[in-house]
């Protein structure tokens, strides 16, 4: 007979997972099917747990999650909190942590006291300052550093911060794709990620961990494809949102695209783009700035997701391919593409107008095998 045909088996595996949610996960039993025997048994949805450890804590966010994953309106801090068996006082805690941790819970203006988990990622973000001055800048550009991949440049990327670091540089733009991600295509977890980066959690918890962290540097980073959608997606996450709370050298700009203020007031933006790459390299980035208003045209647009490097200027508006930090993976290879691992040192001259009068680039470029050394500062 099934376990969860069982009253005293389903109800231990609801106690060791804690969620039907979980118990689905790790047994594959659908969902649904142990929803209805959980009701025919008459066992409690979700059983009373202990508060105080950081499994407790652990539980609390997946009980929290899942609750709010099968509510398809939004719900009232009462029902959550009823529904957890905690006070509502405890359910708000919970739906911070939530919010930390890269979910889009988010209140309803129009219902107070009621929330809900947003699986769309906000449509517009507003233009973020730089924490940088002066008529001469200079930044960093860094794209799709795909942690948690098996073809991750994370040696080369620390490399290239130290290089930043020995340069004076001091702020970095980083086009999305911070992560791996998670079911973003078919092959990937079999083949395309570290052993242990299976998990929104694992990718969060090692990109705290290993990205490059130096003093009074600080990144200024949008959410990619890989960042959320796949699972991410599927559970209303946001793996950089997260990675910015745990991390105070991170500063989020948005999901696919955000802009941040340079010192005279004009805009930087960063965008990660969609689809395969067109027939020359410059399609895809023409296209959108062809679609761009007059009005607002960036003084510089940087463009993540292609993984190839360049530098061009179209209808005024100057134009960088950040490339990536990923090494060329199995589906690289299935697609005939080459991946452009490196990074930009970009330095701008400031007009008083809002304008950019002077753009210097230069690509740092690196060789699979080949170890670079990070530059001795002058």
């Amino acid at each position: 007979m099934p376990y969860y045909r069982d009253r005293d088996k389903l109800s231990e595996m609801l106690a060791k997972h804690g969620t039907l949610a979980a118990v689905s996960r790790a047994t594959g039993v659908s969902e649904r099917t142990l929803g209805i025997w959980t009701k025919r048994l008459d066992l409690p949805l979700v059983p009373a747990i202990v508060q105080n450890t950081d499994a407790g804590l652990d539980h609390m966010l997946d009980m929290a999650r899942d609750f709010l994953d099968r509510s398809k309106e939004s719900v009232t801090i009462e029902s959550l909190a009823d529904a957890m068996d905690v006070s509502p006082r405890r359910a708000r805690e919970v739906i911070g942590r939530l919010q930390e941790e890269g979910f889009r819970v988010d209140e309803d203006e129009n219902q107070p006291g009621t929330v809900r988990l947003n699986k769309l990622p906000p449509a517009s973000v507003n233009v973020t300052r730089l924490r940088i001055s002066g008529d001469e800048i200079t930044l960093g550009i860094v794209s799709d550093t795909h942690i948690g991949s098996r073809e991750q440049a994370l040696d080369e990327l620390h490399t290239t911060y130290a290089e930043f670091e020995a340069r004076g540089i001091d702020t970095v733009l980083h086009a999305g794709d911070l992560v791996a991600g998670v079911g973003i295509y078919r092959g990937q977890v079999a083949n395309g990620l570290l052993p242990g980066m299976h998990t929104y959690k694992e990718q969060v918890d090692y990109a705290v961990e290993v990205y490059p962290r130096i003093s009074g540097m600080t990144t200024y980073i949008i959410a990619g494809n890989h960042d959320i959608e796949g699972e991410a997606g599927r559970i209303g996450a946001d793996p950089v949102q997260a990675v910015c709370h745990r991390r105070r050298d991170f500063v989020y700009c948005g999901a696919y695209h955000g802009s941040v203020e340079l010192p005279n007031g004009a805009h930087a933006t960063m965008v990660h783009g969609r689809g395969g790459g067109g027939y020359a390299i410059s399609y895809k980035p023409q296209r959108y700035i062809e679609g761009l208003p007059p009005g607002r045209k960036p003084a510089l647009l940087i463009h993540g997701h292609y993984h190839v490097a360049g530098w061009f200027e179209h209808r005024s508006v100057p134009s960088l391919l950040a490339g990536c930090f990923e090494w060329q993976t199995d589906l690289l290879v299935r697609l005939g593409l080459q991946p452009a691992v490196g990074a930009w040192v970009v330095k701008l001259r400031l007009g008083d107008d809002g304008s950019v009068v002077g753009i210097v680039p230069e690509w740092i470029k690196y060789h699979q095998g080949r170890v670079v050394e990070p530059a001795l500062a002058a």
